[in-house]
C-alpha cells in the first residue's frame, strides 16, 4: 500500500504525529492538573 502511494502514507504519517502531540499535550495538562489539585489539598 505505501509502495505504491508514498505521498498518502507520509500525510498519514503526519496526521499519526500530530494527534501523538495533541494527546501529550492533553495528558500534560491532566498532569498539572492533578498536581494542582494534589498540592491545594496539602495546603
Amino acid at each position: 500500500m505505501a509502495v505504491y502511494a508514498p505521498a498518502l502514507s507520509i500525510s498519514c504519517l503526519k496526521k499519526l504525529k500530530k494527534q501523538i502531540c495533541e494527546a501529550k499535550r492533553k495528558q500534560g495538562k491532566k498532569k498539572q492538573l492533578q498536581s494542582l489539585i494534589t498540592k491545594n489539598k496539602l495546603l
